[in-house]
């Protein structure tokens, strides 16, 4: 008799090792922990930690029209994929932005996006985050 959860289980991480190769950007996440006020320029400044630095991949979202009731869901956010070997990446919580530092598109160096909040899911094969672009 085949042991149907021992075979979940190496399908699942062999779908785990072949995602992390789609992983070819790089970057960090950053999180803010806390904000200080310049009193004599008004400029407030944000101080951050380093959540996660390392491959990711971003998913560029494809718009599709979507209606709840009465409400229009027809923007689609893109999604940051993160691999799921890596322990830290798992911990990226809302409002978390995540800066790209390398990337075979080189339009996407430098960008960032913030995470609205994680997807879930029971077989997942990585970290996944649907996220918003940051705007200069």
């Amino acid at each position: 008799m085949t042991d149907v959860n021992g075979v979940l289980r190496e399908r699942l991480a062999a779908a785990r090792r072949r995602h992390t190769l789609l992983c070819v950007d790089t970057g960090t996440a950053v999180r803010i922990t806390g904000r200080s006020l310049n009193t004599s320029t008004s400029v407030l400044t944000d101080t951050t930690t380093t959540v996660y630095t390392g491959a990711a991949r971003l998913k560029r979202a494809v718009p599709a029209e979507q209606v709840a009731g009465d409400v229009d869901r027809g923007a689609a956010h893109p999604i940051l994929v993160l691999p799921y070997s890596a322990t830290d990446a798992g911990a990226l919580r809302k409002g978390d932005v995540f800066t790209f530092t390398a990337s075979s598109d080189a339009a996407l160096v430098g960008r960032s996006v913030t995470v609205i909040g994680p997807e879930h899911g029971t077989t997942t094969s990585a970290h996944r985050y649907l996220v918003e672009e940051v705007t200069p």
